[in-house]
């Protein structure tokens, strides 16, 4: 059964909840409704590990990847990282940010959440890379050439494939077959494509 980001962040706040007096009292992070998981600390560093290791998949070294997540996401040095910068380094920083509150009773505690989170991010590329790509190649319709110019909404979808983009992907429209529409089943989108291969996507329009 292949294992959810929801299932992920489950995992990452219980670490989180073994050792916080008063997030044992609550009910357990896995009765938590999803809204809640994805405004969790744990969210923030379970996208920054992605987009980081995301980033590298396209063949930046470490310290690029590391200042191009950096600037994307709004890191004060953006561009002018030291060079024994590390991407734990840019999560506390990130999660000063938007989860200030945030304190895990160790370090230990932030160290196992960021081994769970790269753990399931590298599996989690490897998979997509094993699979057959979706949308398919030949759904693809037109390339689309500005990031920034794309109303695609505000979806959990759009975050996270934007901050897997880099200036050596393309993003295309998709569209499925009329076949898929007449059968219910249409969907068309925007296609993150690496190398010549999708890599993730937005649906905005299905029936």
């Amino acid at each position: 059964m292949q294992t959810t980001t929801e299932n992920i962040l489950v995992e990452m706040i219980e670490v989180r909840r073994r050792s916080t007096s008063w997030l044992r009292r609550p009910k357990p992070a896995g009765n938590w409704p999803m809204f809640e998981l994805w405004r969790s600390p744990e969210a923030a560093i379970l996208d920054t590990i992605e987009g980081f290791h995301w980033i590298r998949d396209s063949g930046l070294s470490d310290k690029s990847a590391l200042e191009t997540l950096a600037a994307r996401i709004g890191e004060k040095h953006g561009r002018t990282l030291h060079a024994d910068f590390t991407i734990r380094q840019l999560v506390v920083n990130w999660l000063k940010v938007t989860h200030p509150l945030y304190s895990p009773s160790s370090e230990k505690v932030l160290d196992q959440q960021l081994e769970i989170a790269d753990s399931w991010v590298l599996n989690e590329i490897q998979s997509i890379r094993s699979q057959p790509p979706y949308p398919p190649i030949e759904w693809l319709e037109e390339q689309m050439l500005d990031i920034d110019e794309i109303d695609a909404g505000n979806s959990r979808d759009w975050h996270r494939l934007k901050m897997r983009f880099t200036e050596y992907d393309e993003l295309w429209k998709f569209c499925s077959p009329s076949e898929y529409w007449a059968g219910l089943a249409g969907r068309a989108g925007i296609a993150l494509v690496r190398n010549g291969r999708p890599i993730a996507h937005v649906t905005t329009v299905m029936n």
